[in-house]
């Protein structure tokens, strides 16, 4: 009789159990206008299994649309358009993280990193919490490798920079106005300027071009029509 009653409870008790095991939330982080688009919201879903943590979810961007009627300025229609910006989801195993999470640092940007082994190794990805890319690249041990962008705010490309090895050298890097346009570009060997850096004026024209010699000492600046040493 005992065991059957013990039994009759355990069966009662199995389904609160394995609810306990599911943790679903949504955060908002920040739930406001910038610029007249309502910021995004996130959403986290945690769950168990096995011992093992496993966290999934998305970010999403909330827009907001607008139009006038038949062009009359004065008559408007709105509404909220909800965009996926980026997905996540991943594993914990006895502290360690495999897979992708999301990080989102003090500041109005966030990140999310592809670890292997609790080390961060892949792609990442930044955002502006408005939706707007902020960078992407690879890393390896933690370390920048191989191509690397950054962005402004309003999209165009800020900082173009090509990793030889992890943290080492920047084979090349260009740097942008942030309209759009060019505003310098050259080689570093470690943390040296090395060979030649070309300079730009807002408008795209040469400003001027510097000459570094492997040790990154300073050799000579060609000014637009004239040399200078």
């Amino acid at each position: 009789m005992r065991a059957l009653c013990a039994t009759l409870y355990l069966v009662c008790l199995l389904p609160g159990l394995l609810a306990a095991q599911r943790i679903q939330r949504t955060v908002v982080l920040h739930n406001g206008y910038e610029a007249g688009q309502l910021v995004r919201n996130h959403t986290v879903v945690h769950y168990y299994h096995n011992s093992r943590e496993r966290v999934a979810g998305f970010v999403t961007v909330n827009r907001v649309v607008q139009y006038a009627h038949n062009g009359d300025p004065g008559r408007y229609s709105t509404w909220v358009e909800t965009d996926t910006l980026c997905t996540f989801a991943g594993t914990i195993s006895r502290g360690k993280k495999d897979g992708t999470f999301p990080a989102f640092p003090p500041g109005n940007l966030f990140f999310v990193y592809t670890y292997e082994n609790d080390e961060k190794n892949g792609p990442f990805d930044g955002f502006f919490h408005f939706g707007q890319r902020f960078c992407e690249g690879t890393l390896a041990g933690g370390i920048k490798t191989g191509p690397y962008r950054e962005y402004y705010a309003n999209g165009h490309l800020s900082k173009s920079q090509q990793f030889l090895d992890p943290g080492k050298n920047v084979l090349h890097q260009e740097d942008y106005y942030i309209n759009g346009k060019l505003h310098h570009r050259g080689y570093f060997h470690g943390d040296n300027k090395v060979n030649e850096w070309q300079y730009f004026n807002a408008d795209g024209t040469l400003s001027k071009t510097e000459y570094y010699n492997q040790y990154g000492r300073l050799k000579k600046i060609r000014n637009e029509n004239q040399d200078g040493d």
